[in-house]
């Protein structure tokens, strides 16, 4: 927000044989109660966008951001789809926003035919039966499973004749293995950026358009003996039995450069020739992501670093379909439990859902610790590590997350997900809108703001003639209505404010309070 960003929600549900029915308004009902607002996504009330009629500015700049896509997206997402995309007012100006709706566009298929065109992607002919047996023979040997390439070499003609009796395939993307294989490459990557259509170059060129290229384009490996192989066959060691590496000759490699880990260096001889679409004319993650980032201009992927081995494939998929610039690639690191494991959804561990219907965090607080997990704003107090200790100048609102929050302040450590640490943020929330309630203008007892002293504090100023007890009472029902409104857990049990005798006989002690 700091930098004008628009925030808009893909929904990615094109793996379909993991697809949850619920998932989606999942999703879209966690976004809203954490008051996450999309600029643009799917319409539905979950996500605080309801259907409504596209305006004529906003058809006005769908119509010049589909003139600076590529020719091969403007097919599918232009005419027809444009009709469609303004009769159901599909949520905003690059929508759909369900990757399974682009796809019924034929959107992802026309980008595969694109590369296929261009000679950086290639059909795949081998059975299920026939990849299978490669696996398990790769796994004996102890060696990556990895495509050995064995349709690469397929002519054109022969391939295109063989998809047309109606073969099945996939479409694999082409990676160049040997530093004497790149200028064939190179040629190819030419080819993609002319088949993109002048109206797409010119627009890549302009300043602004996408980010200066942070993952650069492949480079020839500086060690010559990269290639040599390691069992007499002419593979590499960790190259999965693939030909095409030259003895003698340098490996092809991908750098890509990371906000957070610098410069990755990828030899080919480890990027597989990966899927990039399904016999069932369904893209792959590899396809449908990179195919969605172009034509939704996306500046900036940020991802978890599981992810950090598919950034050169990626990387190859851009040049594939003729983008000369990438984004900027930022992998995040991992979240691990309290057992050093990383966290998963498979094994049940935490959630937003269990954080707040189980635990009782507000939208606040855990937007908060999620923030500082591998990351420390400059604002904070030394620790001893980052991330450790409770300084009060870690507790920030949404608004203050998004003044400090800055890529570069990211960890490369991973994050150890500390359910004491939650626990103290959610406390610190309740305090600081205790403070909120407590006294007008936003400030607590003590005229301090978050982080002094006030509601809970250690020294809170009564006013003059009013008692303790008085004070403490009301404090304790703005607290019910503060935590009622703030972190919406109308569900909870009853909170029952007592006073002890003295109290109530206008003693200055706190009284009691308890919850019921």
């Amino acid at each position: 927000r700091r930098h004008n960003g628009e925030f808009l929600l893909r929904i990615e549900d094109t793996d379909r044989t993991r697809l949850v029915d619920t998932a989606t308004e999942d999703i879209l009902d966690q976004l809203r109660w954490c008051g996450l607002s999309p600029d643009e996504g799917p319409f539905s009330p979950a996500a605080g966008l309801p259907p409504r009629e596209p305006s004529e500015q906003e058809a006005q700049a769908r119509a010049a951001a589909l003139a600076d896509l590529p020719a091969w997206a403007q097919g599918p997402l232009g005419g027809a789809a444009a009709d469609a995309w303004a009769a159901a007012s599909s949520g905003g100006v690059l929508g759909p926003y369900m990757q399974s709706e682009r796809q019924s566009l034929g959107l992802y298929r026309a980008a595969a035919e694109a590369m296929l065109d261009a000679g950086t992607a290639y059909r795949c002919f081998c059975s299920a039966e026939r990849l299978e047996d490669l696996r398990a023979s790769q796994q004996r040997r102890g060696r990556p499973v990895m495509y050995d390439r064995a349709c690469a070499s397929v002519g054109e003609a022969e391939s295109a004749a063989r998809a047309a009796a109606g073969e099945p395939f996939t479409v694999r993307l082409r990676v160049p293995l040997s530093a004497m294989e790149l200028p064939e490459a190179q040629a190819r990557w030419a080819a993609a950026r002319s088949g993109a259509g002048a109206a797409f170059a010119s627009a890549e060129a302009a300043a602004g358009a996408l980010p200066a290229p942070d993952g650069a384009l492949p480079t020839t490996s500086a060690d010559p003996t990269a290639g040599d192989g390691a069992d007499g066959e002419g593979t590499s060691a960790g190259h999965g039995g693939r030909r095409g590496a030259a003895s003698g000759h340098g490996m092809a490699s991908t750098t890509v450069r990371d906000t957070v880990l610098g410069s990755v260096v990828f030899s080919h001889s480890a990027v597989d020739d990966c899927v990039l679409l399904k016999s069932d004319g369904w893209p792959t993650y590899h396809l449908a992501s990179v195919v969605d980032d172009v034509t939704m201009k996306i500046s900036d992927v940020i991802r978890g670093q599981e992810w950090l081995a598919s950034a050169p494939k990626h990387a190859l998929v851009y040049a594939g379909l003729g983008v000369q610039r990438l984004p900027r690639f930022t992998h995040l690191p991992l979240l691990l439990g309290a057992d050093r494991r990383k966290l998963s959804k498979r094994r049940g561990d935490a959630s937003v859902r269990s954080a707040r219907d189980a635990l009782a965090v507000s939208p606040e607080a855990l937007l908060n610790f999620v923030a500082f997990l591998g990351w420390t704003p400059p604002t904070a107090a030394a620790h001893s590590a980052p991330g450790e200790g409770n300084a009060e100048d870690d507790v920030l609102s949404v608004a203050e997350l998004a003044e400090h929050f800055a890529l570069t302040g990211v960890h490369r450590s991973n994050a150890v997900v500390d359910r004491r640490r939650l626990d103290w943020m959610q406390g610190r929330h309740v305090r600081r809108a205790l403070q909120a309630a407590w006294t007008p203008g936003g400030q607590g007892a003590s005229g301090q703001g978050a982080g002094g002293q006030g509601a809970g504090g250690d020294a809170a100023a009564v006013p003059p003639g009013v008692s303790a007890a008085k004070v403490a009472s009301e404090t304790m029902i703005a607290a019910v209505s503060v935590l009622d409104s703030v972190s919406g857990f109308g569900d909870w049990p009853a909170v029952a404010v007592t006073t002890t005798p003295a109290a109530a006989a206008g003693d200055e002690s706190l009284g009691e309070a308890s919850l019921g």
